[in-house]
């Protein structure tokens, strides 16, 4: 019991040091205000923790929390997962367009262009030539 009781204070005199410490690097009065009103409320918390954990309203907010938070984790995973099928189709529908151009897939480009520095041409693979560029008129 008197182990909970220090581990309260000494989480409270911890925050209320660094709340000050906090408070002094401010370089001016414009968000003083803001960060009392927030540290405040953080002692308000750290203050009835202790009725809290006795109380068992505690369990039952982490319970709600990580209920909530499982949730949306698992939400993002299922969008990720058809995300990545989605761009698995696309990377094997250009790896077929690679083998179908007759290269192995190793020097080709997006599209199936060729992005090689080896010297002549290779069959199959049409080329981009450009003829003028201007810039401006």
């Amino acid at each position: 019991m008197l182990d909970v009781l220090y581990e309260w204070i000494q989480n409270l005199v911890f925050f209320l040091l660094i709340a000050g410490m906090l408070l002094d690097a401010l370089p001016g009065t414009a968000y003083r205000k803001y960060v009392r009103f927030f540290t405040g409320m953080v002692v308000i918390l750290l203050l009835v923790s202790p009725i809290f954990k006795l109380s068992g309203i505690k369990q039952s907010f982490e319970g709600l929390y990580h209920s909530e938070e499982y949730e949306r984790m698992m939400r993002e995973v299922e969008s990720m997962e058809w995300y990545f099928q989605e761009a698995g189709e696309e990377f094997w529908q250009n790896q077929t367009n690679w083998e179908d151009a007759g290269t192995d897939g190793k020097n080709a480009g997006v599209g199936g262009t060729d992005t090689s520095v080896e010297g002549g041409e290779q069959e199959g693979v049409e080329g981009i030539e450009v003829e003028e560029i201007r810039i401006g008129e």
